[in-house]
């Protein structure tokens, strides 16, 4: 994959049959949809100097912003580069930009059809957000902010750098009890939370690493997130422990399964046990997030499989890999694999078709 920005075009990763939107169509709409799967998209102002920078970036980037005109200086000097994972269920965005400022007005809130909430974690810089009701919110390095497009504000941030997931509302209920957030009680709230921690320590460092994902582990790691943000938020929120549990038992039962991938006895009583709960309740789990148990195991043991195939010594046989993978069946496993990833198993190894 290209490094992005280099001559200031967009790199991406799908096809029509994932995406139809596409960066080359200009900035996305809520009428665009989401993509099939998690796809990875990069951006940046061209690497020269340009008076367009800018306005480039403005125009392409802020779908319910609206950014400010640039100053004379800005206008000459502007630079940002901007990548992220975006899947059915949530986008994640890591960015280092040049000062901006915008704004979002009552008519904007009343005329288009956004409804996510937005939480990021300041990196580098600073970022002034100012409600209608003149309210100031600040965020510094290492500091969680939010942002609800159903709200009118005003928006400046130095030069800096940062990431956010943007969540769409319907997937936070029963978080939102009212239309209209108490974004300062709810960001105070939210930073004191105890796993507020854990969650800004995993935003900095997907904001390190997210370039370098391969593109198996991206889908999960943009899940495992937002799972980790939907469980902070709703201990936030003050959602009773028995409602907001749900989401790191899941988030638990997901990293159960990338830990154990090699048991081949690892399934739903194994999970359960684990995690201190019935196996009807794990199913339930799982069905909050239209998955399964044993369909989210066998995509994990699929995924692994394909990226040892792939980089495993030649001496090591398939059969041995796939028995690394959870998989002791070999016909079972060349049949889930090729159904999977349309080709065969040793066609993935030294000598395969695929070589």
């Amino acid at each position: 994959m290209n490094k992005p920005g280099d001559r200031g075009q967009p790199v991406s990763d799908w096809n029509a049959d994932i995406w139809n939107w596409s960066p080359d169509q200009g900035a996305w709409t809520p009428r665009d949809g989401l993509p099939s799967r998690c796809v990875y998209l990069a951006l940046a102002t061209p690497a020269a100097p340009h008076p367009d920078n800018y306005d480039y970036w403005r125009h392409t980037v802020f779908y319910d912003f609206a950014a400010d005109a640039p100053a004379p200086e800005q206008r000459r000097t502007f630079a940002a580069r901007a990548a992220g994972l975006v899947g059915p269920q949530c986008s994640l965005f890591w960015y280092q930009s040049q000062r901006l400022s915008g704004h979002r007005h009552g008519l904007h809130c009343r005329r288009d059809d956004q409804d996510d909430l937005t939480l990021g974690l300041v990196l580098r810089g600073r970022r002034r957000h100012r409600l209608d009701d003149g309210t100031l919110l600040i965020a510094g390095p290492g500091e969680l902010f939010l942002y609800d497009p159903r709200q009118p504000c005003r928006i400046n941030w130095s030069d800096h750098a940062g990431i956010h997931l943007t969540l769409p509302r319907p997937a936070l209920s029963p978080l939102f009890a009212t239309d209209r957030l108490d974004l300062p009680a709810l960001l105070a709230r939210l930073r004191q939370t105890p796993i507020s921690g854990f969650l800004a320590s995993h935003l900095a460092r997907l904001a390190v690493e997210g370039e370098r994902l391969p593109r198996a582990h991206r889908a999960l790691l943009l899940e495992q997130t937002r799972s980790l943000a939907v469980a902070t938020l709703g201990t936030a929120f003050g959602i009773p422990a028995e409602d907001s549990e749900p989401e790191a038992a899941y988030l638990r039962a997901r990293q159960l399964i990338l830990q154990r991938l090699d048991e081949p006895d690892l399934g739903p009583d194994t999970l359960a046990r684990a995690l201190g709960c019935s196996r009807a309740t794990l199913y339930r789990l799982f069905a909050r997030h239209q998955d399964t148990v044993a369909g989210c195991l066998r995509e994990a043991r699929l995924h692994r499989a394909h990226q040892l195939l792939t980089s495993a010594p030649a001496h090591l046989g398939v059969a041995e890999l796939a028995a690394r993978c959870g998989f002791l069946d070999s016909s079972s496993f060349s049949r889930l694999f090729r159904r999977r990833y349309g080709l065969r198993p040793s066609d993935l190894r030294p000598g395969g078709r695929s070589q």
